[in-house]
């Protein structure tokens, strides 16, 4: 196999096969999904990620309101984050 860049010069001749796995994404452990929130400072901590322990996960956690009618995603996706963390390898803030 031959692959060319857009102006038609070769890159390679060679091409190998693999697969990328994603592991599942973390799930909420606490606080329970739907709960009502009224720590100040709550703690939240999630299921870890299966993946080599080399790989040096960061969790990214965004915080936002769920406006009435809204979807979870559709949330994350639109509002103000009220916070935003990254937190190395541990599943808990």
């Amino acid at each position: 196999t031959r692959i060319l860049d857009l102006q038609g010069q070769l890159l390679t001749e060679a091409c190998a096969e693999f697969t990328i796995v994603l592991p599942d994404p973390p799930e909420l452990i606490t606080p329970a999904n739907g709960a009502v929130v009224t720590a100040p400072q709550p703690v939240f901590q999630w299921t870890p990620i299966a993946a080599p322990p080399d790989l040096g996960l960061t969790y990214r956690v965004r915080i936002v309101e769920r406006l009435p009618g809204q979807t979870p995603q559709t949330a994350l996706q639109a509002n103000i984050p009220t916070h935003e963390a990254e937190v190395a390898d541990a599943p808990i803030l």
